[in-house]
């Protein structure tokens, strides 16, 4: 009898995982979640769409928009885990760089349209912390804007 039920479980969880891994495989690619944070001349999304039919993966993309003129999208690489916390700065030259665990993305304004180019090899520090990208107590996304800072007594 135990044996049965034994041999009931060993041969139906193969086929229970399988349909399950199947059905869900229909969310991979899907819309997940977006943050958009609005800064003077432009405006900087991150999306994430499912990666996975079942873990928490997703694909990252950037998309930054010019006030007045185009946008530009780039894929910024895979989120397997620990990677959801995205820091967005001013670098001293004026340009917006969205820093992350896989690297460094610098955007910029142009004459019709913004300028996306990943730089992995850029250490520039962060001169002004404008906020970050991160999941929030219901595991969305959101963007928290940077808290300003007194100087002098006086808030910037």
């Amino acid at each position: 009898m135990a044996a049965g039920a034994l041999l009931l479980i060993v041969a139906g969880l193969p086929i229970l995982l399988v349909g399950w891994m199947m059905w869900s495989n229909d969310r991979v690619g899907e819309f997940r979640d977006a943050a958009t944070a609005e800064l003077p001349g432009l405006s900087v999304t991150l999306e994430r769409r499912f990666a996975h039919p079942f873990l928490a993966e997703y694909y990252r993309s950037l998309t930054v928009k010019q006030a007045g003129g185009g946008e530009a999208r780039l894929d910024i690489g895979m989120d397997t885990g620990g990677l959801t916390r995205v820091g967005v700065c001013r670098s001293g030259t004026g340009s917006i760089l969205v820093h992350d665990a896989l690297g460094t993305t610098e955007a910029a304004t142009g004459t019709t349209a913004p300028s996306l180019a990943r730089r992995p090899a850029l250490k520039e520090k962060c001169p002004a912390f404008l906020g970050s990208f991160d999941v929030d107590a219901k595991h969305d996304l959101a963007f928290t804007p940077a808290m300003p800072t007194l100087k002098d007594g006086h808030r910037p």
